[in-house]
C-alpha cells in the first residue's frame, strides 16, 4: 500500500486574525518567503494555494497577489531541490477569460523580476 504524506501549512495573511483587518502586500510577500523556507524541508512535489489575501483581505488578485505568487512560486523547491508544482485557486469573481492572464506574456515578466 502506498503511503502519501499530506501537509497543511498555515499561511496567515493578516497580523491579527480579524475579519475587519485588511491583508497587506508586504504580509503576503513575507509569508511567501517564509513558505519557501518551509517547503525546502519537506519531500513534497506539489502544493495548492488560494488567492492569498484576496477575499476578506481585499487585495487585488491581478495587481497585488498574482505578481508575488508568480515571482516567489518559481522558487518553491522541496527537500530534494526539485521544483514544486503549484496549483493556484482563482478568486471566484474572475471569469475564464481572466484566468488565461496568469500564463500571458505580460505576466511572465514577474518570474525573474523583483516584486514591489
Amino acid at each position: 500500500m502506498n503511503s502519501i504524506n499530506k501537509y497543511h501549512i498555515y499561511f496567515p495573511t493578516k497580523v491579527r486574525p480579524s475579519y475587519y483587518e485588511k491583508s497587506t502586500v508586504e504580509g503576503i510577500r513575507d509569508g511567501l518567503i517564509c513558505l519557501i523556507k518551509q517547503l525546502s524541508n519537506l519531500p513534497i512535489k506539489r502544493i495548492s494555494m488560494p488567492a492569498l489575501g484576496c477575499g476578506l483581505g481585499e487585495l487585488s488578485f491581478e495587481n497585488d497577489v498574482l505578481p508575488l505568487i508568480i515571482h516567489y512560486g518559481n522558487k518553491f523547491k522541496n527537500s530534494k531541490g526539485e521544483i514544486i508544482f503549484t496549483y493556484l485557486f482563482m478568486p471566484q469573481d474572475l471569469s475564464s477569460d481572466q484566468e488565461t492572464k496568469i500564463i500571458s506574456p505580460e505576466n511572465r515578466k514577474y518570474i525573474n523580476s523583483e516584486p514591489f
